[in-house]
């Protein structure tokens, strides 16, 4: 539920910075902009990773109210990716075409007559 509560924390954070930016409803947002937008946060340095992920990994009532939005937008990011590549190594296509993974063994012959 905290884990669900920060994302939704920082989608809405997401979003308010889009509409900031680009001056319209993120609705109506094109793939290009959210490009631009999403650049913007994981185009850091090896040192500014490394303080936004101390920054994430911190009980969120440990951050300061200055980093807050910071905090949010960075746990959706991390939280939608995390989702989008688990879906991504688990589909059927990804497992069969690319790891020659079979779901279902060769047909089964048992010893007994049904």
């Amino acid at each position: 539920p905290e884990e669900q509560q920060i994302f939704r924390l920082g989608a809405e954070a997401f979003i308010n910075k889009f509409e900031l930016l680009y001056n319209k409803d993120a609705k109506k947002g094109f793939p290009k902009e959210y490009k631009h937008l999403i650049d913007q946060y994981f185009n850091i340095t090896p040192k500014e990773t490394s303080d936004i992920l101390e920054l994430i990994n911190r009980n969120e009532s440990k951050i300061p109210n200055n980093r807050k939005e910071l905090y949010y937008i960075y746990n959706f990011l991390y939280i939608s990716r995390k989702h989008i590549l688990l879906g991504y190594y688990t589909s059927k296509k990804i497992m069969e075409d690319v790891f020659n993974y079979q779901s279902i063994s060769d047909r089964y012959k048992g010893c007994i007559d049904i």
